[in-house]
């Protein structure tokens, strides 16, 4: 993906998350409706100036935005998941999107992504929630997400490109500030939206929250999901902190240990 490419995605999201028409936009930022319009569809890229404007103006941080082609707000943000259209699909039980980012880059790697856009757009979702981190999505979509991963991609690329993204996410994220494993661990559990991971002795447990009910269908996806994301921490503890001989083991169906 071309730069302009990936920065009209943060133009759209920015502007549709603020609740802003594109006149609106456009007067925020000084410029005009055409302007904005350009942005928005790649046929125009902002200059240096523009780009500072634009990330001031909405609290966002410049260089990391701009590098991840993701907002990045300098203070978190509260999204209440209804600022973008997500067709059928309800907000009772949810996840963030940073919960399916090793799904995303998966899709990416492969260059599946224009397919799955085109399904999200034929239920009528909005591709853009892909670019906020934070924002609010559905439970459902975690799981079609991960049916849409699993028709299409053996369970062998699949453990490889989550793996490979979720250590790269957290050697950027946090490896410079973390001198431990367990501070790493620590970091694990605050992100989690269904998981309880607590340090044992050596071993780590990861546990599905118990308070949280879900129907079979629901449970079936986090079957897949918990399977995969437990492994890849695993293996991000293993290449953070050269640790050797870190295991992980079945407990049950929503349950995994991590030996170290």
């Amino acid at each position: 993906m071309d730069t302009r490419a990936k920065l009209s995605g943060i133009f759209r999201a920015a502007r549709k998350t603020s609740g802003m028409n594109q006149k609106e936009f456009a007067q925020a930022l000084g410029i005009t409706q055409g302007t904005v319009s350009k942005l928005e569809n790649a046929s125009l890229g902002p200059d240096a100036v523009l780009w500072y404007q634009f990330c001031m103006s909405f609290d966002l941080h410049p260089d990391l935005t701009y590098k991840t082609g993701k907002l990045f707000f300098n203070e978190p943000k509260e999204f209440s998941g209804e600022e973008l259209k997500m067709g059928r699909l309800n907000l009772d039980r949810f996840v963030t999107v940073k919960d399916i980012l090793p799904l995303l880059n998966t899709i990416e790697k492969y260059d599946l992504m224009e397919t799955y856009e085109e399904e999200l757009s034929l239920r009528r979702i909005d591709r853009d929630f892909i670019l906020i981190p934070d924002y609010k999505i559905p439970f459902e979509l975690l799981r079609n997400t991960i049916d849409f991963v699993n028709s299409n991609l053996t369970k062998k690329e699949l453990m490889n490109s989550s793996v490979k993204f979720f250590i790269e996410e957290m050697a950027e994220t946090i490896y410079a500030q973390s001198s431990s494993h367990k501070e790493f661990m620590s970091y694990i559990s605050e992100q989690e939206t269904f998981f309880d991971i607590k340090q044992v002795g050596k071993r780590f447990e990861v546990t599905l929250i118990p308070s949280l009910k879900f129907s079979l269908e629901e449970r079936e996806a986090l079957k897949t999901y918990i399977n995969y994301k437990t492994k890849a921490i695993g293996q991000a503890l293993s290449k953070l902190f050269s640790m050797k001989g870190v295991k992980v083991t079945k407990v049950d169906e929503f349950n995994y240990a991590i030996n170290v």
